[in-house]
C-alpha cells in the first residue's frame, strides 16, 4: 500500500514538472547563439574548411605514397642449396647459403650471406658471413671458420675494395620513386599551408561581404519603406483627385521593384551566412554571431613585380620538382652513355689464411661493347627524356611567372578602381553638402536630401569594398611568397 502511494506521487510530481516546462516560453528554452571571436574563427576555418580538408587528404595520400617506396628497402631474404660432386676427387659436398639484400636509403647496396659447406670425404664443414657495399667504390668483407677437419684452416679472412674506372650503375628505380615521392611531399605540405592561409583569407572576405550585405540589406529596407509610403500617399491624393491612375500605377511598380530588390538582398545575406557556417564546420540551423572584420588591420606591404618573381621562383616547390627531374634526366643519360661506353674495373685485395701465406691480388678488366641498334635507341630516349624534363622546367617556371603578372596586373586594375571609388565618393559628399544647403533655404524637399544621402552612403560602401578587394588581392599574392596572412 504504500509503495503504491509513493509511486503515485512519483508520477503526479512528475506530471507537475512537465507542465512547468511545458508553461515556460519556447524562447527561455531555446540555447543561447554562438559568439564567436575573429580568432576563435579563423581557428574553425583553418581546420574545417574544405579546401584545407582536401589538402590534409592529399598530404596522406603522398605520406602513404613515401611509405611504400621506402619499403623497397626491407630486408630481401633468400634460402639456396647448391650440391656438388668431383668425380676425381670422390668427393660430394652441399653448400647452402642465406642471403640479406638491401638497399639503404642513401641509395647503398649491401648483401650479407651467411654460407656453410659440408663435404663428404674430407669430413669438413665451414660457415662463413659475407658483406659488401656498393657505392660506387665497392668494398667486400668475409669471415669463416672450419669446424670440422683436421687438415682445413681453421680461420680465413679476406678484404677486397673494386673501383669502377668506366661504368657507373644507374640510380635504382626504387631511389628514384623515393626522391619523387619526397618531393610531392614538400608540394603536398606547402598545399595544406596554403590551403589554410587561403582559408583565414576566405574567411575574412565572406565575412567582410556579410557585413557589406547586411548594410545593403538595411538599404534596401528603408528603400521599401520609403516606396510604400510614396504609394499610400498616392493613393491618398487618387482618392481626393489629386493624382491620376498613373501616378498610382507608377508608385505601385516601385513598390513591387523594391520588394524584389529587398528580397534578393535577403537571399544574399542567407547565403552568405550558410557558406560561413560551412567553411568553419557549424551546422546550418545553429544561431551564430559572426564577428566585424570592417576595422581589421591587415599587412599588406606590396613589393615590387620582379621582387615578387624572384621570391617565387625561389620557394616554389613545384619548380623545384621540375628542376629535380632535369637533374635525374641528366645523370640517367650520363649513366646510360657510360655503360654502352669502355667499360672496367680495377680489383685489388689482401687475404691470409692458417694454411696460405699472405697474398696481395690486383686484376684489371676493360671491355668495349660493339655498337648496335638497341644501344642507339636507349641513347636517343635518354636524350628525349633530357629534353622534356627541360621544357617542363620551362614551362613551370613560366607559368609561376605569369600568376605573378596576372595577379600583379588585376592589384594595379584596383589601385585604379580605388581611386575613381574615392573621387565617386567625393563628389558625392558636395553634392550632399549642396543638397542641405539648398534645403536650408527652402530650395530643395526632403525626399530629395534623403536621396543625396543614400547615394552617399552607397558611393562609401563601394569605396570600401574597393579597398577590401586590393587588401585581398595583396594578401594572395604575398601567399605565393611564403607570407603568412596576419590581422591585428
Amino acid at each position: 500500500m504504500l509503495q503504491n502511494l509513493s509511486v503515485k506521487r512519483l508520477v503526479a510530481g512528475l506530471t507537475l514538472l512537465l507542465m512547468a516546462i511545458l508553461l515556460i516560453p519556447s524562447s527561455t528554452l531555446a540555447s543561447e547563439p554562438l559568439s564567436l571571436t575573429f580568432e576563435e574563427a579563423l581557428d574553425l576555418a583553418v581546420e574545417n574548411h574544405p579546401q584545407v580538408l582536401a589538402a590534409r587528404q592529399s598530404l596522406e595520400t603522398v605520406e602513404r605514397d613515401l611509405a611504400i617506396a621506402k619499403g623497397v628497402f626491407a630486408p630481401n631474404l633468400s634460402i639456396g642449396a647448391t650440391p656438388l660432386y668431383r668425380v676425381d676427387a670422390k668427393q660430394a659436398s652441399v653448400s647452402m647459403s642465406i642471403r640479406n639484400n638491401t638497399t639503404l636509403p642513401m641509395g647503398v647496396d649491401t648483401e650479407t650471406i651467411l654460407s656453410g659447406n659440408i663435404a663428404k670425404g674430407s669430413q669438413s664443414l665451414s660457415l662463413g658471413v659475407n658483406t659488401s657495399f656498393d657505392f660506387g667504390l665497392r668494398a667486400e668483407a668475409s669471415v669463416s671458420r672450419n669446424v670440422l677437419g683436421e687438415n682445413e684452416p681453421k680461420y680465413g679472412y679476406r678484404f677486397y675494395v673494386n673501383q669502377p674506372l668506366f661504368t657507373k650503375t644507374p640510380p635504382l628505380a626504387s631511389l628514384q620513386q623515393v626522391e619523387n615521392t619526397e618531393l610531392q611531399l614538400e608540394s603536398a605540405n606547402e598545399a595544406v599551408w596554403l590551403a589554410q592561409q587561403r582559408a583565414k583569407i576566405d574567411l575574412y572576405d565572406r565575412l567582410f561581404r556579410l557585413e557589406t550585405t547586411r548594410l545593403r540589406l538595411d538599404f534596401s529596407k528603408a528603400s521599401l519603406e520609403r516606396v510604400r509610403q510614396s504609394y499610400e500617399d498616392a493613393q491618398s491624393r487618387y482618392e481626393i483627385g489629386a493624382a491620376n491612375e498613373i501616378d498610382l500605377l507608377s508608385a505601385k511598380i516601385n513598390v513591387r521593384q523594391a520588394e524584389l530588390n529587398f528580397q534578393r538582398a535577403e537571399r544574399s545575406y542567407q547565403q552568405l551566412v550558410d557558406s560561413i557556417k560551412e567553411v568553419l564546420g557549424l551546422d546550418s540551423n545553429a544561431e551564430v554571431e559572426f564577428p566585424s572584420v570592417i576595422n581589421l588591420e591587415i599587412a599588406s606591404d606590396l613589393l615590387s613585380e620582379n621582387e615578387y618573381i624572384a621570391r617565387r621562383l625561389a620557394t616554389a616547390a613545384s619548380l623545384k620538382q621540375a628542376e629535380q627531374a632535369v637533374e635525374r634526366a641528366k645523370d640517367d643519360l650520363d649513366s646510360t652513355r657510360r655503360i654502352y661506353g669502355p667499360t672496367g674495373n680495377v680489383t685489388g685485395g689482401y687475404s691470409i689464411n692458417q694454411q696460405f701465406p699472405e697474398q696481395w691480388v690486383v686484376m684489371l678488366n676493360i671491355s668495349y661493347p660493339l655498337a648496335s641498334p638497341t644501344k642507339i635507341h636507349v641513347i636517343s630516349e635518354k636524350e628525349q627524356n633530357l629534353e622534356v624534363a627541360i621544357e617542363n622546367y620551362e614551362a613551370e617556371k613560366a607559368r609561376l611567372e605569369a600568376a605573378i603578372r596576372s595577379t600583379f596586373t588585376q592589384i594595379k586594375d584596383i589601385e585604379q578602381e580605388i581611386e575613381i571609388a574615392q573621387l565617386n565618393y567625393e563628389r558625392s559628399l558636395l553634392e550632399k553638402l549642396r543638397g542641405e544647403q539648398l534645403f536650408e533655404r527652402n530650395l530643395s524637399d526632403e525626399e530629395t536630401l534623403r536621396q543625396l544621402e543614400q547615394r552617399l552612403k552607397e558611393s562609401q560602401l563601394d569605396l570600401l569594398e574597393k579597398e577590401h578587394n586590393f587588401l585581398v588581392q595583396v594578401m594572395e599574392l604575398n601567399l605565393l611568397i611564403g607570407e603568412s596572412v596576419s590581422f591585428y
